[in-house]
């Protein structure tokens, strides 16, 4: 098994900029936002924009690259309307990165808010089975990262 170093990158000034960050690092691997992580809405990536990271990916030598998702979602929610939004928020997020060509999508499992972990895991699990069911045909993996400390949170 191969280490690869790498670290979260800004697209300030255009998504293409991350691959260049990371190469002045070092870095073999690189995280980006694909949109801003603290809001619903995204503005489209155009086609310039995704053929420039990818020039940008192979020329800086970025084996795998990883999106994280918006702060916003949470797939475990008791709310069954913030669910709802946030697994069709998360389908988007893989689309974007399918648009770029990024191998991965980082998402935190969620907040079940006082329904317990057992409840949150459930309700997580099935939004992820409809995530599936949704982004057919999408090549980013979900990559679940868990959190240490953080209050009510799953994982």
């Amino acid at each position: 098994m191969s280490v690869l170093l790498g670290a979260h990158m800004s697209v300030a000034g255009g998504y293409h900029l991350a691959c260049e960050r990371g190469k002045e690092l070092g870095c073999a691997a690189i995280q980006v936002f694909t949109k801003s992580e603290r809001q619903w809405k995204a503005k489209p990536i155009s086609d310039e924009e995704a053929a420039a990271f990818r020039r940008a990916r192979r020329d800086a030598a970025i084996e795998v690259a990883f999106a994280h998702d918006s702060y916003l979602i949470n797939l475990a929610a008791p709310d069954a309307d913030l669910r709802k939004k946030s697994v069709a928020a998360f389908v988007h997020e893989l689309e974007r990165c399918d648009t770029l060509g990024l191998d991965f999508l980082v998402t935190h499992p969620g907040s079940p808010g006082d329904d317990g972990e057992k409840a949150g895991l459930e309700r997580m699990a099935k939004s992820l089975d409809e995530v599936h069911r949704r982004a057919k045909g999408l090549r980013a993996r979900v990559v679940l990262e868990t959190t240490a400390g953080q209050g009510a949170t799953v994982g």
